[in-house]
């Protein structure tokens, strides 16, 4: 057997039945700025993770490695923005346009144009208003379309240890059609400290109708999901 281990600046190891030898890699001085922007890389991939959890039911594929690459690079941009106006974590702007899914044409706020609110209502307790619309005018849907299924994720998040702490989960199911769908408001209890993050996603299921026969659309390009609202309490 031979030897793995290290002796001075070589490093010895093994791949399979034969060893190999290589230098030890030289030690990376960094500044401030680079160890700043690393922090700043660890907060955005633990709130990403917390983020995929709390709204894990409208994610299609919560392992989809670049859907996860393309959260944290959004999340670290936030973080790393603006720092010296003191409001950088109130512009959330870039949530709003965020994807999950990476295939559809167009993301789920170019097809659902319905305004969600939500609003604090008193402590620990958050409301999720949706505006009456008339579906025909309000989302975009493929031919064939006859019904949505609207699946409807909020979720809590500590920004000072970058966790999740709370999520709530609803379906709305409509016709397809210029008939009313009435406002609606939600009452949820949720984890809402001051400095936490409060983030609502959205994926929409169609389900169409050909000779008779209802089915959901399987076509990757109209599965979208995405963040459709975000608030920094």
């Amino acid at each position: 057997m031979g030897f793995t281990g290290t002796i001075g600046d070589l490093i010895y190891y093994k791949v399979g039945d034969k060893t190999y030898v290589r230098a030890k890699p030289s030690r990376v001085r960094q500044t401030k700025s680079t160890k700043a922007s690393a922090g700043e890389f660890g907060r955005a991939s633990s709130l990403g993770a917390a983020i995929r959890k709390v709204l894990g039911k409208v994610i299609p594929d919560p392992a989809d490695n670049k859907m996860q690459t393309r959260l944290v690079s959004m999340l670290f941009q936030w973080l790393s923005s603006g720092k010296n106006s003191g409001d950088h974590l109130k512009n959330l702007s870039c949530f709003r346009s965020f994807s999950f899914d990476g295939t559809s044409r167009k993301t789920v706020r170019d097809r659902w144009k319905i305004a969600l609110q939500i609003r604090v209502s008193a402590p620990g307790m958050i409301e999720l208003i949706i505006p009456a619309f008339r579906p025909l005018e309000s989302i975009i849907a493929p031919s064939h379309t006859v019904k949505i299924l609207c699946r409807i994720a909020v979720g809590t998040c500590d920004m000072s240890n970058n966790r999740g702490t709370g999520s709530f989960y609803t379906e709305l199911q409509f016709q397809y059609n210029n008939t009313l769908v009435e406002e609606q408001r939600i009452a949820m209890k949720l984890p809402a400290a001051k400095g936490s993050l409060v983030v609502t996603g959205i994926s929409l299921l169609y389900i169409l109708s050909k000779n008779g026969d209802e089915h959901y659309n399987s076509n990757k390009a109209y599965l979208p999901a995405g963040i459709v609202h975000a608030l920094y309490i």
